[in-house]
């Protein structure tokens, strides 16, 4: 019998699975060291919801955060998968690890959904939204979602509302940290991870490499990946820190689809599709509290993505060659200042220049559709934050963005939570309008584009609230919303025009129970009406049920394990599909429910100079359903990964 991959692998993920198990009998355990565990913690703070740092709680607006120990409770490999259980999130994942992944919020376009990493937005100038399905989770801290209208803040794209993923800073003695694991279809993955904090300056670096061969024959998956963070203290009032990510990866794309007639499309197996991406990340960001009343968060970041997509002619009638070339660059320039006017009342005012560039070349049966433009919009926003005896909350700021393309718009928002201290119920609402600029594809691809395209607008009101019930073993939180959108871009008979509205509303539940010390229960469920208000049908791609329940199980400091269980109705489609496997798929794309498992078993110190170790298994798809998020891209079926991180 040939030996397992994972031993003969020139990778060193068996040597460390060894290393680490022989560490592990020298040393007892730390008595007080205690691992990830979601419970609700009081001050956790997030920069996104107000473009301040200020406690979650307190926010007007509705908001999830993932802090790092419920990051690290589910060992992920790519971003999505810390995504896809918080409410009023919906993914788009286009099959196998690598593929394309989309994320909507509140059944908003993935082009009306803001990416940002660190504050600064990553949407591609160039095609909208920003694809996440190659985004490794290297060096991601904490997750910040915000949903709702947000361009009073930040600008176009913000229809749905925001996502940050914010990077992981030195803390404490230096340390070095090492995981190797590996999984089925040949995966393997390693991640080196080294930082400090000194009193000078700290800093936090992470490399890694991740690779699988998929679940069909040419479906591999491969990606380089580097992280870091420096920063230098200023005084004891401020921090200037350096941010850079670096990613490369190549992805063979094994399912196609080829149109069959003007409502039909057909699913194949593709014989040379390939997809290669770079993407470079640089920020400098300044935090600092120049008097006693006055505070700059000033930041300065530039965003290169370049892709290569390679898909020569497959033999048949049907197929047709596409090659495309597009290399994009985002320049932004955000300079904002606070003034506390007192104890419970903050002033923010701010300057935010952009420049985009985008070139691009598509050629596809023969035709060439270059395109090279740049375009820039320069932004002013005002907000007041006020706060009175952690009881009312009062956000309120406007917006407005000068666009060179598309001219001027001004988006206000207001937004107010309110306590009633003796029920424990908090009680918030908002409103406001948000627009989406158009891509400089709509704008200017040749034949297609239109470049007197207006901006996508809409305006939006929530209502929610908050309940502690049990001292705080048991938290609910429930939100009603509706967003109109108007003057959405979709097809005409020129190209793309100005032609749709449409219709969003439903409610978002988040439970969290604590159920006894060792075992927290979280469940939430979004209902989605979305409408197509000229047609009055209901919008495609978006589940109108979504549910999620997850159990955190920590017996003892030493282990840790989480179940998830993912829920997605049916969603419409727009044409009829003939899968793979000859069946067709009409009107609708079936719902389906998905387990996972993560296990994680840690041991604090260790015979062989190491302070901690932790071996950890995580299992997706634990009962192997067949599923598609997308129509016609098949997901991964069971999924088993399983390492080891040694921390020095």
């Amino acid at each position: 019998m040939p030996l397992p991959r994972i031993l003969t692998s020139d990778r060193p993920v068996f040597a460390l699975i060894v290393f680490t198990l022989l560490s592990f009998a020298d040393r007892p355990a730390v008595a007080d060291e205690t691992v990830a565990s979601y419970e609700v913690r009081l001050g956790i703070t997030a920069t996104t919801p107000a473009r301040l740092e200020e406690p979650v709680e307190a926010s007007p607006g509705s908001v999830s955060i993932l802090t790092e120990p419920e990051i690290q409770a589910r060992n992920p490999v790519s971003v999505t998968e810390i995504l896809r259980d918080l409410p009023g999130v919906s993914l788009q994942e286009s099959g196998t690890m690598g593929e394309s992944a989309a994320l909507t919020l509140r059944g908003a376009e993935p082009t009306q959904t803001l990416i940002l990493l660190d504050g600064i937005r990553l949407n591609s100038p160039f095609r909208g939204g920003f694809d996440l399905g190659n985004l490794v989770v290297d060096q991601i801290e904490q997750v910040e979602v915000v949903r709702g209208a947000q361009s009073v803040l930040y600008g176009s794209d913000a229809m749905g509302g925001v996502v940050d993923l914010k990077t992981r800073r030195g803390r404490g003695s230096f340390e070095t940290s090492l995981t190797a694991e590996a999984g089925n279809e040949g995966s393997v993955r390693e991640v080196l991870s080294v930082g400090e904090e000194r009193p000078r300056a700290d800093y936090r670096l992470t490399v890694s490499r991740t690779d699988t061969d998929g679940r069909f024959d040419r479906d591999r998956f491969g990606a380089s990946a580097f992280s870091g963070q420096v920063g230098v203290p200023i005084r004891d009032t401020g921090r200037l820190q350096f941010i850079s990510r670096f990613q490369i990866d190549r992805k063979e794309l094994a399912i196609d689809i080829l149109p069959v007639s003007a409502d039909t499309v057909q699913v194949v197996f593709d014989q040379n599709n390939e997809l290669q991406r770079r993407f470079v990340f640089h920020s400098i960001q300044l935090q600092h509290r120049v008097a006693s009343r006055l505070e700059l968060s000033w930041k300065a970041a530039v965003v290169n993505t370049e892709l290569n997509w390679d898909n020569p002619a497959d033999s048949g009638p049907a197929s047709g060659d596409y090659f495309e070339k597009t290399d994009t660059r985002t320049l932004i320039l955000d300079l904002q200042q606070n003034l506390l006017l007192g104890r419970s009342d903050t002033l923010s005012f701010g300057i935010e220049r952009q420049r985009d560039q985008v070139d691009s070349t598509i050629v596809t049966f023969g035709s060439s559709f270059p395109v090279d433009q740049s375009r820039g919009n320069t932004a002013y926003y005002l907000q007041n934050l006020f706060k009175r005896e952690d009881r009312l909350v009062v956000q309120a700021g406007v917006r407005r963005d000068e666009n060179e393309s598309v001219g001027p718009v001004t988006n206000p928002k207001i937004s107010s939570a309110y306590q009633l201290k003796s029920t424990g119920t908090r009680l918030r609402g908002s409103w406001g309008t948000a627009f989406r600029a158009p891509t400089i594809q709509e704008l200017f691809f040749p034949v297609f584009g239109n470049p007197d395209l207006k901006p996508e607008r809409s305006w939006s009101w929530e209502m929610g609230l908050q309940q502690k019930f049990l001292g705080e073993a048991v938290l609910l939180d429930a939100v009603f919303y509706r967003i109109d959108y108007h003057d959405l871009i979709e097809k005409s008979p020129t190209g793309v025009a100005n032609i749709g509205r449409a219709r969003t509303q439903g409610v978002e539940s988040d439970l969290t129970i604590h159920l006894h010390p060792t075992l927290t229960a979280k469940t939430n469920y979004t209902y989605l009406k979305a409408t197509d208000r000229t047609t009055d049908e209901e919008l495609p791609f978006r589940p109108r049920h979504l549910g999620n329940i997850a159990l955190l199980y920590t017996p003892t400091v030493h282990f840790i394990a989480e179940m998830t269980i993912h829920m997605v109705s049916s969603q419409a489609i727009t044409a009829d599909f003939i899968l793979l496997d000859g069946s067709v798929l009409q009107d609708r794309s079936p719902g389906y429910t998905g387990v996972d498992l993560s296990a994680a078993y840690h041991l604090f110190g260790g015979a062989l100079g190491l302070r901690e170790s932790r071996i950890f298994v995580r299992i997706k798809n634990l009962f192997d359903r067949e599923h598609q998020d997308v129509p016609g891209f098949p997901a991964p079926g069971i999924q088993f990964w399983t390492g080891v991180t040694a921390m020095l």
